[in-house]
């Protein structure tokens, strides 16, 4: 669970800059153990699908961006949390309109049932 919060954390951090940022920035922003930047450096820059790739050096300093996968992945996460909050907000309404069909059907056997003794 740490690392998909961690792996999620850093996708969108990188997403939030597209027009480059560098290694040093990375890990201070996310202050890495050993174990951790190891995690990240397989699997962000290496492996079979890199999230992230060089788009620039200048002075000797790499600046990485999110690769087309990245920035898909990136996206996709995006979209799934929106559409769980729409998720929430549908079922919200959902059980309201329950609810006031409820208590709508109540009040007809209620005035039904008053109809009905009354004559």
């Amino acid at each position: 669970m740490f690392r998909e919060k961690l792996f999620i954390q850093i996708l969108m951090w990188a997403h939030d800059r597209q027009n480059g940022f560098t290694r040093p920035e990375l890990e201070a922003k996310f202050n890495f153990s050993t174990e951790e930047y190891n995690w990240v450096t397989t699997n962000f820059f290496n492996g079979g699908n890199p999230l992230f790739q060089v788009v620039s050096t200048r002075d000797a300093v790499d600046y990485y961006a999110l690769t087309r996968y990245g920035n898909i992945t990136a996206i996709d996460y995006i979209e799934l949390k929106e559409a769980r909050e729409g998720s929430k907000k549908a079922t919200y309404w959902a059980i309201t309109s329950l609810i006031i069909a409820i208590i709508t059907g109540i009040g007809q056997i209620v005035v039904g049932l008053m109809d009905y003794f009354k004559n």
